[in-house]
């Protein structure tokens, strides 16, 4: 076998390299979290809301910076678990108002 390493092109989206979109853009978001929950007034919803954007955001740079697929994997399941309570909630209260 051969010593020699591989060099892949980075994945892009459109023009844009993926990994570098992926981390300005999080950090955009973390940036905006933070001034959300301290200029909004409190209450719980917004906190928790507040608590898993953050959450979210900080796995998503995190695996993005150290190649780590599992907190990747946990910034995918968010996402797909966001599509799918969007979804109920747009078949349930937004399509009642429709009638």
């Amino acid at each position: 076998m051969s010593d020699k390493v591989i060099q892949l092109k980075s994945p892009k989206l459109g023009c844009i390299p993926v990994r570098p979109f992926l981390i300005f853009i999080s950090f955009l978001e973390l940036l905006w979290t933070l001034s959300y929950l301290t200029t909004e007034p409190p209450s719980t919803i917004n906190f928790i809301l507040g608590a898993a954007s953050f959450m979210f955001n900080v796995s998503l740079v995190y695996g993005t910076l150290k190649y780590n697929d599992k907190a990747l994997s946990y910034s995918q399941i968010c996402v797909i678990f966001a599509i799918i309570t969007n979804n109920i909630h747009q078949i349930l209260y937004v399509g009642l108002y429709v009638a």
